[in-house]
């Protein structure tokens, strides 16, 4: 099975902000340029699904109009669909800006 894993299973990194925020972006760059991953800024993403006005940007939209936090399981849920994509050169994912606040 951990082979199998190892072929279908995408790798995601979690790089939360802290106090240094140089550090941080070199992280980034060099797990983007060195490895390979593709970092997904989660409030960037939120923004697009927002402004493209799919079905989960239209669930997001209705939240904030009703001056409330996006939960974190809705966000989850538009992640899911990154990085389950299926495309199999998109298996490496970086994510930044995740969670903002603790629900």
């Amino acid at each position: 099975m951990e082979e199998v894993y190892r072929h279908i299973e995408p790798s995601v990194i979690n790089v939360r902000s802290g106090k240094n925020e140089a550090l941080q972006e070199e992280i980034i760059k060099n797990l983007s340029t060195n490895h390979g991953y593709v970092n997904l800024d989660v409030t960037q993403l939120t923004s697009y699904e927002m402004e493209r006005k799919t079905a989960i940007g239209q669930e997001f939209i209705k939240i904030v109009k009703s001056d409330k936090n996006i939960p974190a399981n809705l966000k989850v849920k538009m992640l899911n669909k990154i990085i389950y994509s299926g495309q199999v050169s998109l298996n490496k994912f970086i994510l930044t800006n995740f969670p903002e606040q603790i629900d």
